[in-house]
């Protein structure tokens, strides 16, 4: 039988709660160690807390510069 579209039952919805909250939690641990960086007014980089700052500002800029290079 086909799903009516736009109606969620109570179990549907407690199914998408708990889904939402594993998902949450995967996500919360894999960007726990990671400190956002501002490199200009526009753009924001998240960074390795444990690892060398500068090393890291400067492979996303070159990255972003192949990417330029590319269009």
């Amino acid at each position: 039988m086909a799903r009516k579209k736009g109606i969620i039952t109570t179990s549907e919805a407690a199914d998408s709660r708990e889904t939402a909250i594993k998902v949450g939690s995967e996500v919360k641990q894999k960007f726990k160690d990671l400190i956002p960086h501002r490199i200009d007014n526009n753009t924001v980089i998240l960074i390795h807390a444990h690892q060398d700052h500068a090393a890291q500002i400067n492979r996303f800029l070159q990255k972003l510069e192949r990417d330029r290079l590319n269009y």
